[in-house]
């Protein structure tokens, strides 16, 4: 038999963690304020049973209480679960249809479910999110050309990397990623140039010499003149010319 407190003691424990896996706006068993018994006996084996494949996509499991300091969250899970958490919140804007999930897949009797949208309500959100990201992704491009970053330094930002293992060339895969193919009828990636404050057209590395790739640099534009330096610099070094 337990002693007094003990039960009492391992709820609130048990609770605490629970907050740390479910968002905000995810519900409990509202009879009893705290998980229910099945659902206590559930987390409680978590570190060995649980499998990712069983929990929504908004959880992402932590190992330390609040008082143990911040757990560790990997990049790519953190950005899944703001994900869903935009997708719920533009669906609710929208007016779509939002339901309680359950926490547990296996388990759906426990009680506990994690307010999410409904199937097609989740797609229209989501297809929202995908047009907003990808304008945010070549705005930020756009200030990182500004700034004087490479075309293979966005790419490795992008996560674009693996592609020169792949024989493929960074930087001319970054710009087709974000400015389409090579095309007499595609405009350029455009972009403003801090130093001459001229409107620049990018036509990407492919293009070769700084003078090509950046077309409407105002006359003796600094920023661009150092960039032909480098580009003869590495041209005499390895006979390949710089890479944007």
């Amino acid at each position: 038999m337990s002693r007094p407190g003990t039960v009492g003691c391992a709820t609130a424990t048990l609770a605490a963690k629970l907050a740390m896996l479910l968002p905000a706006s995810s519900v409990v068993d509202a009879a009893t304020c705290a998980p229910p018994a099945k659902a206590l006996a559930a987390a409680a084996r978590a570190s060995s049973d649980w499998h990712a494949s069983q929990l929504p996509s908004n959880i992402i499991v932590g190992t330390k209480l609040p008082n143990e300091g911040a757990a560790t969250r990997p990049a790519g899970g953190l950005a899944r679960q703001w994900a869903r958490r935009a997708v719920l919140e533009i669906a609710r804007d929208l007016g779509g249809q939002i339901a309680a999930r359950p926490v547990f897949r296996d388990e759906p009797a426990l009680g506990l479910g994690a307010a999410d949208a409904e199937p097609l309500s989740g797609l229209a959100a989501a297809a929202q999110l995908k047009f907003a990201l990808r304008r945010l992704t070549v705005e930020y491009a756009r200030l990182a050309r500004e700034k004087g970053h490479s075309w293979r330094e966005i790419g490795v930002a992008l996560g674009l990397k693996q592609m020169a293992d792949m024989g493929m060339d960074a930087a001319d895969v970054t710009y087709e990623h974000l400015a389409g193919a090579p095309s007499p009828w595609r405009p350029a990636f455009v972009w403003v140039c801090p130093t001459c404050r001229s409107t620049v057209l990018d036509h990407g590395p492919q293009a070769g010499h700084p003078a090509d790739c950046e077309d409407g640099h105002a006359d003796g534009c600094l920023r661009l003149a150092a960039a032909v330096t480098d580009w003869h610099a590495a041209w005499d070094e390895d006979g390949n010319g710089g890479r944007p």
